[in-house]
């Protein structure tokens, strides 16, 4: 359902999307840390799928660059734990 922006006051819009921002940034490194866990239990290959890549285009619907910055990330997390903290300070992000 799309809302209409129109009336918003500008002070509003963008105070309203630095908060939807920050809580996009916050659902990523959710998104990444399961992604994690699924990589690390080889969870991907128990529903059917070739790899983290796979599952992320196939079954959670992201582009192609967008699933593999996010498995990539995962496989990063996994190995090097303290980069989502990294990641949660904005240290970091998931471009490339």
């Amino acid at each position: 359902m799309q809302i209409s922006l129109s009336r918003v006051s500008a002070k509003d819009l963008h105070a309203s999307l630095k908060m939807l921002a920050k809580r996009e940034r916050g659902l990523t490194l959710e998104i990444v840390q399961h992604l994690a866990e699924l990589t690390r239990r080889r969870l991907y290959a128990e529903l059917g799928y070739s790899s983290p890549y796979d599952y992320a285009v196939r079954a959670l619907g992201y582009s192609p660059a967008s699933a593999s910055r996010r498995a990539k990330a995962a496989k990063v997390v996994a190995q090097f734990p303290e980069i989502y903290q990294c990641l949660h300070e904005g240290k970091i992000s998931l471009r490339v």
